[in-house]
């Protein structure tokens, strides 16, 4: 299912941009949002929730506009999916898969 945004950003604090879906529920929450030159750049986590659910999917790592540390999937039971390491934007380092029931089951190296 396609998420139905809505006019986004819905609230908006000097470092938080809040994400709503159209009937109300989360979509995502972006911290430490800056502007440069009317230009929005992601330097911190987004936390994106699922439309139906409403369980938190992924936490994502940003540092200017570049995916820069872990990036954590979630199951709906909120145990963790799996892990991505990132650098500057690029693969990095151990990425770990779970099953849902939180045993480790796979590690991809990078």
């Amino acid at each position: 299912m396609k998420p139905s945004i809505a006019i986004s950003p819905i609230i908006k604090t000097d470092s938080t941009v809040i994400h709503l879906y159209n009937d109300g529920t989360l979509h995502s929450i972006d911290t430490h949002i800056k502007i440069k030159k009317d230009v929005w750049v992601n330097d911190g986590k987004k936390y994106h929730f699922n439309e139906i659910s409403h369980h938190i999917e992924k936490c994502v790592t940003y540092t200017n506009n570049k995916l820069d540390g872990s990036t954590i999937y979630y199951y709906d039971n909120g145990l963790v999916e799996h892990i991505e390491q990132y650098s500057e934007g690029a693969k990095c380092g151990t990425w770990k898969y779970f099953n849902n029931q939180g045993e480790l089951i796979r590690n991809v190296y990078y």
